[in-house]
């Protein structure tokens, strides 16, 4: 008989705990993200149960009104589960009408600055205005060996989570799991903003807002602190928000 030491089986059991507790962990992917290789780009999905056109675009990095021509999907851009939705698109294509430099116009460090509050104000149609009151925790970056594509704005649960700009409800729920609860809201053919890791939801699919309107009640679903990630895109590309946000008072 083979005497195996305490020492060794306590080892291995602990050794096995975290390759298996480590699986359960939750991915930020697509929040924040290393670029991923030619190789395994995936070049169709599959419609599941509470995905929309929107939803899947933003998944995916991709211009909606794109995704919807090239998949032959008219307005109001209906889908249905099991649909396999075509998301290869040239880069031509992607990038057509996008001229707009990702470099951030801020010198200030993330704990320099606090995002202003905009209650009691008026709110004009095509100007943007902070989604939250709270600290900024982590800036907009966008590199080759990885990006985060809004800004997280830290506050106490139940802060509220405003409309940045006027616009329409195309998305809200959780069918993006590292967003958490979520909302997308479409300002014109051009510019799309979302409102992620809410605990509440305000508004549902169809629902028009206007800039400044209370629309959530921030959270920490899919995160693991109480923060709002907020993230502007233009023709479906992820650009930084304090490019269009007012600058900090």
């Amino acid at each position: 008989m083979i005497l195996v030491p305490y020492f060794s089986i306590k080892f291995f059991l602990i050794i096995s705990y975290f390759l298996i507790s480590g699986c359960a962990f939750q991915s930020d992917i697509p929040i924040e993200e290393v670029n991923q290789p030619p190789s395994e780009r995936i070049f169709h999905h599959f419609v599941s149960d509470g995905d929309t056109l929107y939803s899947i675009a933003w998944r995916y990095n991709l211009d909606p009104d794109h995704l919807a021509f090239i998949n032959k999907i008219k307005k109001p851009y209906k889908i249905f589960e099991g649909d396999r939705i075509n998301l290869k698109i040239t880069s031509t294509e992607l990038n057509k009408n996008i001229n707009i430099s990702n470099k951030d116009p801020s010198k200030n460090t993330v704990d320099k600055f606090t995002a202003p509050y905009i209650e009691n104000k008026e709110y004009h149609q095509n100007k943007w205005y902070w989604p939250a009151k709270g600290k900024i925790t982590k800036n907009f970056k966008s590199s080759k060996y990885g990006s985060h594509k809004g800004i997280d704005i830290e506050s106490f649960k139940g802060a509220s989570v405003l409309a940045s700009n006027s616009g329409r409800v195309v998305y809200s729920g959780s069918g993006l799991p590292a967003y958490g609860k979520l909302i997308i809201l479409k300002h014109d053919d051009i510019y799309l903003s979302a409102y992620a890791h809410n605990d509440r939801l305000l508004v549902k699919e169809g629902d028009k807002v206007k800039a400044g309107e209370k629309i959530a009640e921030m959270g920490q679903t899919g995160a693991t602190y109480n923060h709002l990630h907020f993230e502007i895109r233009k023709k479906g590309v992820p650009i930084n928000p304090n490019l269009l946000l007012p600058k900090q008072g």
